[in-house]
């Protein structure tokens, strides 16, 4: 199927979990016919579902409405809407392209569908691929620009190329089938080291490997099949002791894992030769399911799939201390009161996201990990709770926009957003780039969302001492405003806004902060010596001896947008033109960008010496890597001389590959002495294998930074500047004996002090 919209059609009405759902047990083919989660099955929902974007898909079925807190829903798309109507829900993953648009991937018992979900409130079906076996158990996983998905039902490793998603075309490669059996019960991926595991599948299957060098192909190396392995994460180490080791946390057991159910963890580093670590069982066990470490890898969260029925507990994560490989050890067990099963749980950051079947999505703040609290929920089946198969299978909440998909098995496929009571802050005025050394303000704008409650905010600010905080003043109406304090002129001053809502939740503004922040220069402004945008050629060159790249040359001209390259320069209309790594877009993103090696721009000379005042030089540049076969392995070196090229020293070595223009200014002094003679010199390059690299180079300047001149004859207010504030401060006291607006220090304000102020006005003054 290719990309559709999602259409309108009236439907019969019917109770949403009633008699009339028209999917019996016999459409679906079962690998395990005695399974509960066969017994439990009862159809799925026949109907249409909802979109925030547009409301109903189709005339909405009578039945309940979902239940919620702090979880917003985007979009629900029921198998009817993702073009498998016969179809329940399986697994589910996520992918983001090159170009950053998301997309989620569903599997359901009759097909395999691919949804770009990068407008969540208005998603679009890509593909659906009914090509699959009729089974209950599928599983999904991404791994560079392909996905793989394997099933109960056979057919091995099945491949899809997702790299022209974008453009809606999904292409299902040729289906591996080496290994053994071609059934598998799930599939994980090592994504440092680049090895795909199909786990279980039949009676005794632990995980089979493979290599994904040639992702299109993935090639056999070897098994473990000690245990069987229903569902597994592997890493590969990077730091302490386990470093390079590729270390696979197996929820095992024997036969069809239920008999000596315990979590196994395996050395994988060497498939010829596993090593097995620890295989530590746990209270109450009944079926060791499925885990997720922490972020920091010392703990690692297990959910038992039939303990609740075994046992008649609540829900109950169990938490495993697994800093010692050799050794985990069970932690006190965490429940959040209600009776369903636990299924599915993954971590990003402090925050565990669980798709507990008939209680639907639960998010759990895991900031002690030994102490779980539940902060939110979404229940996709909200007819009943209790310890049974129905409702959400699987959850990803990897996606950076926050998006997080949910598969349902009777429903289908959710779009959820985690709504936490928070403040939305921003600058209006914009952030600072100066900031006055005798002492600033920011201001401030603070508006409570989602029932966040204000309560209190600081300005950081770093003036060469670290990061130092106060507090902001309320203006009234949500405006604030934070003191900079005083600073050395010159100097670079570092900031960052921090607010939190009552109950704790904490507010940064840049996003990222402390680690990102604002900067800006202390002066009290600028003069401008050098400033070219483009426009016209100046005199820049072309090339270096050195150069080998054979494609994506710089060329000054106004881009055509790609994935990784603009649409425009970065000057301020009516400016067009820039200096860009190959400016025709191409039949793909790969068409022009650099390929080959480097290739160098070098810039006019520039005068560092025409004014007064500290000289800065800045550019906007811009700088995309992040696709390809070897993406973020390149850089751009921009580098400076003051000798019309003689010598060079490096300016910056550009790795953040923001895809955006970035300004960017120096002090020119801590790098080289200013003259006459200074040149630019950009690098860029594509080396090693293959990636998509684009570069840009606009707005080139020299700008003279000003500073105060204390004691400056005139100068009552002390800024440095002779000005109306200066003429103000002594007409208000004039005649009087003090020494507020004694500009002669004779100890009184009089024709004098005037006079002075209009001789001098304006001196010290940009």
């Amino acid at each position: 199927m290719t990309r559709t919209a999602l259409g309108r059609t009236a439907i019969h009405r019917a109770s949403l979990f009633g008699a009339a759902l028209v999917l019996g047990l016999g459409a679906v083919a079962m690998a395990h016919t005695d399974d509960p989660k066969v017994l439990d099955r009862n159809g799925n929902y026949p109907g249409n579902g909802w979109t925030k974007g547009g409301g109903w898909i189709g005339e909405p079925l009578l039945g309940p409405g979902f239940t919620s807190l702090n979880v917003d829903l985007l979009a629900w798309l029921t198998p009817t809407d993702l073009g498998a109507p016969t179809g329940e829900g399986a697994d589910c993953w996520g992918y983001v392209s090159g170009s950053g648009r998301e997309y989620a991937l569903i599997t359901l018992t009759s097909a395999t569908v691919f949804v770009e979900v990068t407008d969540p409130a208005n998603p679009v079906v890509i593909h659906t691929d009914t090509a699959v076996p009729n089974n209950i158990w599928h599983d999904i996983k991404t791994f560079g620009s392909f996905a793989y998905a394997v099933s109960e039902g056979g057919q091995g490793i099945r491949v899809y190329d997702l790299s022209n998603i974008d453009t809606g075309v999904v292409s299902r490669q040729a289906d591996v089938t080496t290994g053994g059996v071609t059934s598998s019960h799930n599939v994980a991926i090592d994504i440092q080291s680049g090895i795909l595991y199909r786990c279980g599948g039949a009676s005794g299957l632990g995980i089979r490997a493979y290599d994904l060098s040639v992702p299109s192909a993935p090639a056999f190396i070897g098994q473990w099949t000690d245990r069987y392995v229903h569902d597994a994460q592997i890493v590969t180490y990077t730091t302490g002791p386990n470093a390079g080791k590729q270390i696979a946390f197996c929820c095992s057991g024997f036969g069809n894992g239920g008999t000596d159910t315990a979590l196994a963890i395996v050395d994988v580093t060497n498939m010829a030769a596993p090593i097995v670590l620890s295989i530590t069982p746990y209270s109450s066990r009944a079926y060791c399911h499925q885990g997720w470490l922490s972020e920091d890898r010392q703990f690692f969260f297990l959910d038992d799939e039939l303990d609740e029925q075994t046992f008649g507990s609540t829900t109950t994560t169990r938490i495993m201390d697994v800093s010692d490989l050799s050794a985990p050890v069970e932690m006190p067990s965490y429940t959040n009161g209600t009776n369903s099963i636990d299924h599915n749980l993954y971590t990003v950051g402090t925050l565990a996201y669980s798709a507990n079947y008939r209680t639907g999505l639960r998010i759990h703040d895991i900031s002690n990990p030994l102490l779980p609290t539940e902060i939110a929920f979404f229940d996709t089946f909200p007819s009943a709770d209790g310890a049974a198969f129905n409702g959400a299978w699987s959850n990803y909440p990897f996606l950076p926009s926050g998006t997080i998909i949910v598969s349902d098995i009777e429903s289908g496929l959710f779009l959820l957003r985690h709504a936490l009571p928070s403040l939305d802050v921003s600058l209006p005025i914009g952030p600072s780039s100066v900031v006055s050394p005798l002492g600033d303000t920011l201001s401030v704008q603070i508006n409570e969302v989602n029932g966040g409650v204000f309560s209190s905010a600081q300005l950081f600010v770093d003036s060469g001492a670290g990061f130092v905080a106060s507090p902001l003043t309320s203006l009234g109406a949500g405006a604030f405003e934070g003191s900079f304090g005083t600073s050395t002129c010159g100097a670079t001053v570092n900031y960052y806004v921090e607010a939190t809502a009552v109950g704790g939740a904490t507010v940064v503004l840049p996003n990222g902060a402390p680690i990102i922040f604002y900067s800006a220069i202390s002066g009290l402004g600028s003069n401008n010596g050098v400033l070219d945008e483009v426009e016209v050629d100046l005199g820049w060159t072309i090339g270096a001896a050195t150069d080998t790249a054979t494609t994506g040359i710089w060329e000054r001209a106004d881009p055509q947008a790609t994935a990784a390259q603009p649409e425009n320069d970065a000057t301020p209309a009516p400016g067009v033109l820039c200096w860009i790594t190959g400016a025709t877009a191409g039949a793909s993103v790969g068409t022009f960008d650099i390929d080959g090696g480097a290739t160098t721009l070098t810039s006019p000379s520039m005068d560092a010496t025409s004014l007064t005042g500290i000289p800065f030089i800045g550019y906007a540049r811009w700088y995309s890597n992040n696709a390809g076969a070897d993406p973020n392995n390149d850089s751009m070196t921009i580098q400076i001389s003051n000798d019309d090229g003689a010598t060079w020293a490096l300016l910056e070595l550009v790795l953040d590959n923001a895809g955006a223009w970035v300004p960017m200014s120096f002090r020119l002094d801590q790098f080289l002495t200013p003259t006459n003679q200074m040149r630019l010199r950009f690098i860029a390059s594509d080396l090693g294998a293959g990636s998509i690299v684009e570069a840009g180079v606009d707005d080139v300047r020299i700008d003279f930074l000003q500073c105060p001149v204390l004691g400056q004859p005139g100068d009552v207010t002390g800024d440095g500047c002779v000005n109306l504030a200066d003429l103000n401060l002594v007409l208000f006291n004039f005649g009087a004996v003090t020494s507020s607006g004694d500009a002669d220090g004779n100890g009184a304000v009089d024709l004098a002090d005037l006079n002075l102020v209009l001789f001098n006005f304006g001196v010290g003054c940009i």
